[in-house]
Order: C-alpha cells, then sequence, then structure tokens
C-alpha cells in the first residue's frame, strides 16, 4: 500500500489536502482586535558612559599605570623599562581606540558606519592582545610569540591601532558632518 492509496483521517490528526493551517492560524481568524500603537516617543534611556565615557577610561588607564609600575620587580624594570612604557602607550592607545569605537556603535544606530566602528573595534582589541601578550612573552619567556620575527609584535600592532583610530576619526567626523 503506498502513501498516495492512504486517506488521512481525523482521528490521525492529518489535514487533508488544501486544509493545513498553522494552529494559530485559526485563533487568528476569530479575533478581530485591533492592536494599539502609540504615536508618543519614547524616551531613550541615558547611560551615563556613553555621555561622558572618559573620566572612567581615564581612571582605569590610571590604574593599569599603578599596576605597571607597582608590581614589576625591579630587576625587570632596569632591563625592560621601555617596553613596559610601550606596552602601556598600546594599552592606552587600545583603550581608547575602544571606547570611540564604541560610541560610533552605540550613537549611530540608524546608519550602516556604526559597522565601521565595531570592525574597527575588533581589529583594535586583536592587535592590543597580541601585541600584549607577545610582548609579556618576551619580557617572561625571553621569546616572543612568533620566534622567527626575531622582535616583538608591539611596534606593527601599535601602528595598526593607530590607523585603526584614523578610520574611526574619520568615520565619526563623516557621520557628525551629516
Amino acid at each position: 500500500m503506498s502513501h498516495k492509496d492512504k486517506t488521512p483521517t481525523d482521528d490521525e490528526g492529518i489535514y487533508e489536502e488544501g486544509e493545513e493551517t498553522f494552529p494559530d492560524a485559526e485563533e487568528a481568524e476569530g479575533s478581530e482586535e485591533e492592536e494599539f500603537v502609540s504615536t508618543q516617543p519614547i524616551e531613550e534611556e541615558k547611560v551615563p558612559f556613553v555621555d561622558d565615557p572618559w573620566p572612567r577610561i581615564v581612571f582605569f588607564l590610571m590604574v593599569i599605570g599603578f599596576v605597571f609600575v607597582i608590581f614589576t620587580p625591579p630587576a625587570a624594570w632596569a632591563a625592560w623599562s621601555w617596553t613596559f612604557v610601550g606596552a602601556y602607550f598600546l594599552v592606552m592607545l587600545v583603550t581608547a581606540g575602544m571606547t570611540f569605537g564604541f560610541l560610533i556603535w552605540v550613537k549611530n544606530p540608524e546608519t550602516n558606519l556604526r559597522f565601521g566602528g565595531f570592525t574597527n573595534m575588533i581589529v583594535i582589541l586583536i592587535c592590543g592582545m597580541l601585541g600584549v601578550v607577545d610582548t609579556t612573552s618576551l619580557i617572561v619567556v625571553g621569546v616572543p610569540l612568533f620566534p622567527a620575527l626575531g622582535t616583538s609584535l608591539m611596534s606593527i600592532c601599535t601602528l595598526i591601532v593607530i590607523m585603526c583610530m584614523y578610520s574611526l576619526w574619520l568615520i565619526q567626523r563623516t557621520l557628525s558632518k551629516g
């Protein structure tokens, strides 16, 4: 007996051809209620970080700077002092770039340029993490993450972060002009 020879019955819960409906469709046909649509503007909730993020960012960077200075052993500081300063500079640039990207992403929901802010945020984060981890590996182990290069990736990561910040500045300038 083939599938076509079988006739569905109501007991089996199978609808005949042409009677297939979604279960919600039967309920929706019976209710003729209109939806109430409010025309009053919804007040956006103010987020203090988005309005003025820089005091919190400066405090965060100050704490990171104190951690670099206070918890670094004197012998490591004597040998790698400028490397620590460079790593702190990279952390400052990454934090500022992430903040710029986040502000572009949050404050411009109506335009597709906000994805430029998000993308640059991701690139800045990856470069910052790679630069700091590579430099930390060079200081602690004596060998960078990629030994074939022979040097730390901090300088190229810093350059990429600066270029991303420049593109974020261009995006912000474009969005502010209208």
